[in-house]
């Protein structure tokens, strides 16, 4: 549970959201698809009480990452989170979004 804590963390400082159709959407809506997606990949090794993990996250989630998110992010970064699979691809994210290069995490290339 404590890679889970990490991983909203970095998601709490970045907040994103938009994978498919979210021009019909409203900031706020792409925001809650965000934090049920993003709850969704933090949560993919979680086998016991994922039911509980799930509500308490999106609890913690709720008001303050919804508002921040549609304060503070963009459609552009809302749709690379959105499309997001995994916490290396959450990263990328937070690293396009900072001004780097997008793209897996040094430790996922395979040049050395």
């Amino acid at each position: 549970m404590a890679g889970v804590g990490v991983g909203v963390g970095l998601v709490v400082a970045a907040c994103g959201a938009g994978d498919g159709d979210g021009a019909t959407e409203t900031p706020r809506e792409q925001c809650l698809r965000l934090r049920d997606h993003l709850v969704d990949v933090q949560l993919q090794s979680v086998t016991a009480d994922r039911e509980q993990h799930q509500a308490a996250l999106k609890a913690a989630l709720d008001v303050a990452f919804v508002g921040d998110c549609v304060e503070r992010m963009d459609d552009e970064a809302r749709d690379c989170r959105l499309a997001a699979h995994d916490a290396a691809a959450l990263v990328a994210c937070d690293v396009a979004a900072a001004g780097g290069a997008a793209g897996p995490p040094p430790e996922a290339s395979s040049e050395r």
